[in-house]
């Protein structure tokens, strides 16, 4: 079951809990997901993130709250998104080191005591500082995703609807590494390239380029498939243990 509440419902402010609830319901600490975005990320790019979110959590039957915080009032973060991205922004390059924003996004979350996962959306180009050229996403598996749309959004042999399409096959596919689609104790066809991936022709396999993201979008939107059986199957054991 997908819960899903995009600020239409009363806000119930408890501490560490930073979750939507219906009015009916229980306060209690519940699972959750959040997703928020730093300035400047177009509005298709981030609605597709929701969207992705939506997807995953229907296809592995997880049941965690999911909020999307553009326009809530309450903000669960000590820090403004831009905060965040300016904690994590390599001064002398320019770009933002995904594992240092990855790190603001968790450092500063106000906590909760039920498990929460967060995604943040940046529209600055992402790296790992000393380690890539750059890269489309970051994820502490079981904690934070953060995504960037640089490198789609500056493309210009891209047209609109493809740009979205491969942008979205990456929010997929750090969706996976953060509910535990390529978690090494629970899979043997693991490849070892930049992290563990998958051996499948899912979006699980590792992509370095925006070009190997295009091909695999373009796969990805002919098969209709997004994620392997072995892919799935480990997301849902992995979520049912919430």
């Amino acid at each position: 079951m997908v819960s899903v509440n995009w600020d239409t419902k009363e806000e119930r402010e408890k501490p560490g809990v930073v979750f939507i609830l219906d009015e009916e319901e229980e306060e209690n600490e519940r699972p959750g997901i959040i997703f928020l975005q730093g300035s400047g990320v177009i509005r298709d790019y981030y609605e597709s993130v929701g969207s992705c979110i939506e997807d995953v959590l229907r296809k592995t039957d997880a049941s965690l709250e999911m909020k999307d915080l553009r326009y809530s009032e309450h903000r669960p973060y000590e820090i403004s998104p831009e905060e965040m991205v300016e904690e994590a922004m390599i001064d002398f390059e320019g770009q933002v080191d995904g594992r240092k924003l990855n790190n603001a996004v968790q450092s500063n979350f106000n906590g909760a005591d039920a498990k929460s996962f967060g995604v943040f959306v940046t529209d600055e180009d992402m790296t790992i500082e000393d380690e890539y050229n750059f890269i489309l996403g970051a994820t502490t598996p079981g904690c934070v995703s953060s995504i960037s749309t640089y490198r789609f959004k500056n493309s210009d042999s891209l047209d609109p609807f493809m740009k979205r399409e491969s942008f979205k096959s990456v929010v997929y596919h750090e969706l996976g590494h953060l509910f535990g689609a390529t978690d090494e104790f629970r899979r043997d066809d693991l490849v070892d390239r930049l992290g563990k991936h998958c051996g499948d022709m899912d979006i699980m396999r590792q992509g370095v380029s925006v070009s190997e993201w295009v091909d695999y979008t373009e796969d990805r939107l002919e098969s209709g498939t997004v994620y392997c059986d072995s892919c799935k199957k480990s997301m849902k054991d992995y979520l049912s243990t919430l």
